[in-house]
């Protein structure tokens, strides 16, 4: 995951389809200061340790179950959907990263055009 620049976010834009198609994503980085128009997610984790996989970036991509089941529901069948969801949007692994973020994490859901819960 490449690293973000200042007042950056990533968001994550699901592939249009439909079950049994395996979820394709990929990422954008683009200015909190003026986004595109994206929706944002705010689910349970679950479990870190129960994995599945999604592709993005044409990379097999670990993520929870409870984001994996969530998914197919967030998937459109004839379009792309963009969203913004923390546990892929920030990179877990880069502290530094992940403070900058959770301090802007109030413009990003109020920027949203729509939070599902």
């Amino acid at each position: 995951m490449q690293p973000l620049a200042p007042d950056y976010i990533r968001l994550l834009h699901i592939e249009k389809g439909e079950d049994p198609a395996p979820i394709r994503c990929k990422l954008s980085q683009v200015s909190v200061k003026s986004p595109p128009a994206y929706e944002a997610l705010s689910y349970v984790w679950g479990d870190p340790e129960e994995k599945c996989m999604i592709t993005w970036n044409n990379e097999q991509v670990p993520v929870t179950r409870n984001l994996y089941t969530a998914l197919p529901f967030l998937r459109l069948r004839d379009g792309e959907r963009v969203m913004w969801i923390d546990a892929v949007c920030i990179n877990q692994n880069d502290e530094q990263e992940r403070s900058q973020q959770v301090r802007i994490m109030g413009k990003i859901y109020k920027q949203a055009s729509q939070v599902i819960v």
